[in-house]
């Protein structure tokens, strides 16, 4: 079998071959947004894999993308292939029934459909397993370009009232506190006298001090927090969004505010 790229017509679409250099950061990727839509549209470029999904209000807006050579091996001949996966978990689950010591190949087939580049099915292929996955089709995502997300971070930024630094080993506690909540309750983020407090229904978690001296407060529901992967990140409250940054990979998440 081929590991390197492979482009051929077939039938009414090109084939693109890649072997799977990490299946763990590929998993890891897609499981940064399996929590909030079931569906996810991929861009695939000659250097990255990016993803975009939000809920159906926006309330909240997660973007991430990864090196393509981390997951990949393989090149892409045009500026970008969309490709809708209907089911993020059962791509994910699907990993798990090829062996650890596995050659793995992933081949797409994509046409040309209205000037863009969509793919149109993706196939699994091992020694002993091959399995296909149909695409979804563009009219079930709203799509969001790097740019416009980045007009949007840009303007959380610009109208910044505060930033403050939230370190890993925090988001399980958090999560943890928010369960003991009932409902869509909200988690509300207040600032007095240079302290950052988390705030529920049911509790109250001083995160940290700042050396601002300043008040602000930020509300947001708090099943909205468990989309946001446990890294080291950057909070940045706007005057009506919440950006969150990571400083470990390339992901942000945008989260509106509940009056």
């Amino acid at each position: 079998m081929k590991t390197e790229i492979e482009t051929k017509t077939k039938k009414m679409g090109k084939e693109l071959s890649f072997k799977v250099k990490s299946p763990v950061n590929f998993i890891s990727f897609l499981k940064r947004f399996k929590s909030i839509e079931k569906g996810l549209l991929l861009d695939l470029t000659p250097d990255s894999l990016r993803a975009e999904s939000h809920s159906p209000d926006r309330g909240i807006i997660k973007n991430s993308f990864i090196e393509l050579d981390s997951i990949l091996e393989g090149k892409v001949p045009v500026d970008l292939i969309k490709i809708g996966i209907f089911n993020i978990i059962k791509v994910i689950d699907l990993f798990k029934h090829f062996e650890d010591s596995d050659e793995l190949f992933i081949q797409l087939t994509y046409e040309e459909i209205g000037g863009e580049n969509i793919g149109t099915s993706l196939r699994f292929v091992s020694p002993n397993l091959k399995f296909k996955m149909k695409c979804a089709g563009m009219d079930l995502f709203t799509y969001v370009s790097p740019s416009q997300f980045d007009n949007i971070a840009s303007s959380i930024s610009s109208s910044k009232g505060i930033e403050f630094s939230f370190p890993r080993e925090h988001f399980n506690k958090l999560n943890s506190l928010c369960s003991f909540d009932s409902g869509e309750e909200r988690l509300q983020i207040s600032i007095r006298n240079k302290e950052i407090n988390f705030i529920g229904e049911s509790f109250e978690f001083l995160l940290g001090a700042i050396s601002e001296d300043s008040n602000h407060d930020f509300s947001f529901y708090k099943n909205r927090f468990s989309t946001i992967d446990e890294e080291n990140s950057n909070f940045i409250m706007g005057s009506d969004k919440l950006l969150i940054s990571s400083v470990e990979t390339n992901t942000k998440v945008i989260i509106g505010r509940v009056q």
